[in-house]
């Protein structure tokens, strides 16, 4: 099997879906399928480039082209370098901000369709669009809607062969507009070092807050919460901070050391350092809402260190339905159960790179017919 990726950008750790791509292919080429990306999008470039990326120590060959060239252009390039792969397969890894500056990238569909010629195509949604939840701005729902437009005619031109998210709720608003899709879970972008060397302490309980922190957590009810637990069982708490985690990281720390909470701020590390201290932690935070919170790149990361994560968030309620989910590995926190959440040490989620990678070949390979014919 021969598989082109194509995103929005490709440069190492400034892009997300970029980093999520390099990991995925570099993991199918060392288990047998021939790879390449290409970059459609990326802004930090003024001419095109092509280059050899590495992954955990596989080559992978990716070619990257400017947002400043028009995007006929662009789908020349890139038809041109396709081509000459000759890939069965073209995935698109779409998030609509990873297109176009605004999240409205109309013209994708085209250019996409167009570069991957007689390949079959796959897409996996990492975003959809804004305004699902009722907290969220009306300017969120105007382009929300134009979000949705958009979807759905890149679902109608490019008619994949299969679909894919990684989060249970954006499985069904796909399904709701008439797409089929299968659910591929994500996995982070920290490898587990196999050479960490760590001691955990039998009296002190270890946190991780990984990657940025989102607005409005609970945060005060849950140090206090905290505290509390350790006066009961007398025991010290420690909170590590790991990587960019943003504005929100003051408001944390203040609010932890209150209550007599160490706080360690570790800022960004090389990814051997932050799986030894994940892998010295009790417990992983997640500040992502918990419908969203199947599609954060430092949960999935938390939970391949065998980290159980405690939701830590601001409520975030649908507009239109409700949705019930429970996630291996994830406990919901809201004042009053913090107690009850550490008493039992659930099992995180096995998954890893390998098996995903695996899983998505499979369900590529077993694909037979248009999943997704959306009128």
């Amino acid at each position: 099997m021969r598989i082109c990726f194509i995103c929005g950008s490709l440069e190492p750790g400034c892009d997300g879906v970029g980093d999520y791509t390099r990991r995925l292919a570099g993991e199918l080429i060392r288990q047998g399928v021939a790879c390449r990306s290409i970059a459609l999008n990326e802004r930090v470039l003024t001419q095109p480039l092509e280059e050899m990326q590495t992954s955990e120590g596989t080559e992978l060959p990716v070619l990257r082209l400017p947002a400043s060239l028009s995007w006929r252009e662009r789908a020349r390039r890139a038809k041109a370098w396709t081509s000459e792969f000759e890939p069965d397969w073209v995935s698109l890894q779409f998030v609509p901000f990873g297109f176009q500056k605004k999240g409205l990238p109309f013209g994708l569909s085209r250019v996409v369709d167009e570069i991957a010629g007689p390949a079959k195509r796959h897409v996996m949604f990492h975003e959809l669009w804004l305004g699902m939840s009722s907290t969220e701005p009306v300017q969120h729902t105007i382009i929300g809607l134009l979000q949705r437009y958009t979807i759905r005619r890149l679902l109608a031109r490019l008619r994949p062969l299969r679909n894919h998210t990684h989060c249970d709720l954006y499985k069904n608003r796909l399904e709701d507009m008439g797409a089929r899709v299968a659910q591929l879970p994500l996995f982070g972008n920290i490898p587990v070092s196999k050479d960490a060397h760590f001691a955990k302490e039998s009296d002190v309980v270890s946190f991780a807050v990984f990657g940025n922190i989102h607005h409005s957590a609970p945060i005060d009810a849950f140090s206090d919460e905290l505290r509390n637990w350790m006066e009961i069982y007398n025991k010290s708490i420690t909170i590590h901070f790991l990587g960019k985690v943003g504005g929100e990281k003051h408001r944390w720390c203040e609010s932890l050391q209150r209550q007599g909470i160490n706080v360690v701020v570790h800022g960004l590390l090389a990814t051997e350092r932050v799986s030894e201290v994940l892998q010295a932690c009790d417990y992983g935070l997640g500040t992502t809402p918990w419908l969203l919170i199947q599609k954060s790149g430092s949960v999935a990361a938390m939970l391949e260190h065998d980290l159980p994560v405690i939701c830590v968030a601001r409520d975030w309620p649908l507009k239109t339905g409700n949705q019930q989910m429970d996630i291996p590995g994830i406990l919901y926190y809201c004042p009053g159960r913090l107690g009850q959440i550490l008493s039992v040490r659930n099992k995180a989620n096995a998954l890893n790179l390998g098996l995903i990678a695996h899983q998505m070949f499979t369900d590529l390979n077993n694909a037979k017919y248009f999943l997704s014919v959306v009128e």
